[in-house]
């Protein structure tokens, strides 16, 4: 039987009593905030009074914006009239002024199940100035898409922290966002005054799309849980000059660029015999983004089984063929990225220079996989303390 998720948002509003009603409160949300009957979570707010201000996090408050370095200038909700602050700016994070005009900052954010996403971020600085004010933070819950079991990647090693990981947890942690709030709270922030909102119905053994829950796009470039899927290994080609599918109707499922055959690619994939992934030889051609009206070749990912197809180790291996293949033509994007310009952006998206060194130094991935393994196996253990749902 379809299942269906009550988010934390849901539980709040059902819940919300007049006392609490009169209190001035500031919501972290985007255009996914929404209850599961698919109204806007800041429209419910303001209609009980109280919503004071809102703020919005990378790509805008609608997610209009695809990825991009620009600050957002405030605006007004059109739907409320009620001011946003942007918290995708020069700092990223929240002004503790702001946060003395309030009695409670809420937070209503759909994580991706990749550290990669700087919506966790945005709740790691939220977190950091109301334990420094004494706000008191209400986090609600929204499931993990990709679920909350399986754990993928390397940690971050000191030195490579950015706005894309300023924590070290795996690229893949298999937590929902408010379980991510309480780890934070445990080990980064224990005097913060946190509330999670739990969800009802969701469990962690599963995907979103196993729901009647309606998918929204977290952002421009996750138009679907299938994008969902492959994103935290397929995130790390935006540090290297390959299209990773920006500018077509399926980003992160498709990859490639104009000097690549796509069969040779395939057939080298092919003998890696990767579980759960098919590859298809195919070209695309963007719209913008890298290689913008040019006709790629590349591969399209088919996910045939997710119980065992690995998104990290899958990315990991597409760089090395590519950079075995096309050793001249290959290359890591040199460019700032998420504001870091010190590192390059694989490193930073990887968590050290471990995977760019390897791949360049044409070694074979085992040394770092054996490395994921050590560290998934030690972070899965962890994440046992902070689980709030079976």
């Amino acid at each position: 039987m379809p299942r269906h998720i009550d988010y934390g948002i849901d539980v709040y509003l059902a819940r919300l009593s007049s006392r609490r009603r009169g209190q001035r409160v500031g919501l972290v949300a985007n255009q996914t905030s929404l209850t599961s009957s698919l109204e806007y979570s800041h429209v419910q707010l303001a209609r009980r009074g109280g919503l004071h201000m809102l703020f919005s996090p990378q790509h805008g408050f609608f997610g209009v914006e695809q990825a991009n370095m620009i600050e957002s200038p405030d605006e007004v909700d059109p739907l409320t009239g009620v001011r946003i602050v942007s918290l995708y700016s020069s700092t990223r994070t929240i002004d503790p002024g702001h946060l003395r005009e309030l009695d409670a900052l809420l937070f209503d954010l759909q994580d991706v199940g990749s550290r990669y996403y700087t919506y966790l971020w945005t709740l790691y600085y939220c977190m950091e100035a109301c334990e420094r004010t004494g706000t008191k933070l209400v986090v609600f819950d929204r499931p993990n898409p990709i679920n909350g079991v399986d754990v993928e990647g390397s940690s971050i090693e000191p030195g490579f922290t950015s706005f894309v990981g300023l924590f070290p947890v795996p690229h893949r942690y298999g937590l929902t966002i408010g379980e991510f709030a309480v780890m934070l709270k445990e080990l980064k922030f224990p005097d913060v005054k946190l509330e999670v909102v739990k969800m009802r119905g969701w469990k962690r053994n599963t995907y979103f799309d196993e729901y009647t829950n309606q998918w929204l796009p977290a952002s421009p470039n996750i138009p679907a849980v299938s994008s969902a899927v492959v994103y935290p290994g397929m995130c790390l080609f935006e540090g290297t000059n390959l299209s990773e599918g920006r500018g077509t109707t399926r980003p992160f499922e498709v990859c490639g660029a104009p000097f690549i055959d796509p069969k040779k690619l395939c057939d080298h994939l092919a003998a890696l015999k990767l579980p759960g992934i098919l590859f298809r030889p195919t070209f695309f051609k963007p719209t913008f983004d890298k290689f913008a009206g040019q006709v790629c070749g590349g591969v399209f990912l088919h996910v045939t089984k997710r119980t065992t197809f690995k998104p990290v180790r899958t990315a990991m291996s597409i760089l090395a063929a590519v950079k075995e293949l096309y050793p001249q033509q290959f290359a890591w994007y040199g460019g700032a990225y998420e504001y870091e310009q010190t590192k390059p952006a694989i490193d930073i998206l990887f968590g050290s220079d471990a995977l760019r060194t390897t791949i360049d130094e044409g070694k074979p991935l085992k040394d770092i996989v054996t490395s994921c393994k050590a560290e998934e196996r030690k972070f899965a253990r962890r994440t046992h303390a902070w689980r709030l749902y079976r």
